[in-house]
């Protein structure tokens, strides 16, 4: 039963980390039209909200379900330099295996504007971009692709 019921919400809410995604995309293409306006910003912390609802509801499903994934929680700020090398190691390490790894960016600059990001940064003890999480282990700085295969065991 626990299985059956695992597997059927496993699957919608992969559907739902799409749509995520997608939000995402779309909002970069309006951030490269628009620059950052109000409505911008507005949008942006709708996304890092539904980034973290997804974020939290994989973690706790993996934990209930056994479900074999790698969770990235991925902190940045918006004017870090370090930060773009960073996310060319993630990207890459996301390709090895794209269908277990799942992927989450959140914005420290919100950390006092959003309760969401400013929760996960505090279980993570998060406080410098930038910083990675996989699988609930922290790295600060920048990682290379290595850094991160190790911290997620492969």
């Amino acid at each position: 039963m626990k299985a059956t019921l695992c597997t059927a919400v496993e699957g919608s809410a992969h559907n739902l980390g799409v749509q995520t995604a997608d939000v995402g995309r779309k909002l970069r293409l309006f951030e490269a039209k628009r620059g950052q306006t109000p409505d911008v910003l507005a949008l942006e912390q709708r996304y890092f909200a539904l980034e973290s609802r997804d974020y939290l509801f994989w973690k706790r499903l993996k934990n209930l379900c056994g479900t074999n994934l790698t969770l990235v929680a991925y902190f940045y700020t918006s004017n870090c330099g370090e930060c773009i090398p960073f996310d060319e190691a993630i990207g890459q390490f996301k390709q090895q295996n794209p269908g277990n790894i799942l992927v989450y960016s959140f914005n420290l600059d919100y950390k006092d504007s959003m309760p969401s990001i400013a929760i996960l940064s505090s279980i993570y003890k998060t406080t410098n971009a930038p910083a990675v999480v996989v699988n609930d282990k922290l790295l600060n700085g920048m990682p290379t692709l290595e850094k991160l295969q190790k911290l997620n065991g492969s």
